[in-house]
């Protein structure tokens, strides 16, 4: 990797993304929501991941090793990409393709493929202006789910969603989707509310 080209993150950088990035998984699953963000990290956090002092205090608990990719045509898919990283990294070694500690080619197509990207980024669109993409009718002019974007519907305009949104309901069925095409592995997630559980079970 060209770090003149891209940041090299400390350990403790790829931390603070991975907590930014599971806070946003987890407080979409709370209720049906869009992912709303885009390219840009929400106020508070910087494009490393870095978390301002005001919010220091969601830094208590933090998941070591896992990796921290940038931003890859949806907020959802990242985060979950991360997650599957992890678990790539720590003895299922065939999620994605290769080494999974770093934002590979191929982590970035497992994340969301260029076909997901020509049928359903493009055209970009924003809002409040949904532009239709290849998810509306005639169906079958799209390629099949090849990504954890595909299966988890991002930007598809037909579900409402435009240039990088999901819906928080789509991340469990995307995750053992994605694990049944891409692996001979299965497995399952739930959702849970924030005030339900401590980060501290896991360190």
């Amino acid at each position: 990797m060209n770090s003149n080209i891209f940041p090299i993150f400390t350990k403790k950088e790829m931390k603070h993304l991975y907590f930014a990035s599971i806070y946003l998984l987890f407080s979409l699953t709370l209720f049906a929501q869009q992912s709303t963000t885009g390219e840009l990290p929400p106020e508070g956090i910087d494009i490393t991941g870095h978390v301002s002092a005001k919010d220091a205090n969601y830094l208590t608990y933090l998941i070591p090793d896992v990796p921290a990719y940038y931003w890859r045509y949806g907020c959802g898919p990242t985060a979950l990409g991360m997650v599957l990283g992890y678990y790539d990294t720590h003895g299922y070694s065939s999620i994605f393709s290769g080494d999974a500690s770093t934002q590979t080619a191929a982590v970035d197509q497992a994340i969301a493929s260029t076909g997901h990207y020509n049928d359903y980024s493009l055209p970009l669109d924003y809002y409040p202006n949904l532009l239709p993409d290849l998810s509306e009718v005639p169906f079958g002019d799209e390629h099949p789910n090849n990504s954890i974007a595909d299966f988890m519907n991002t930007s598809r305009s037909a579900d409402g969603n435009y240039y990088g949104w999901s819906w928080s309901s789509d991340i469990v069925s995307s995750f053992e989707d994605y694990l049944s095409y891409a692996t001979t592995y299965s497995g399952t997630c739930h959702t849970q509310y924030l005030s339900s559980f401590s980060f501290a079970a896991f360190m």
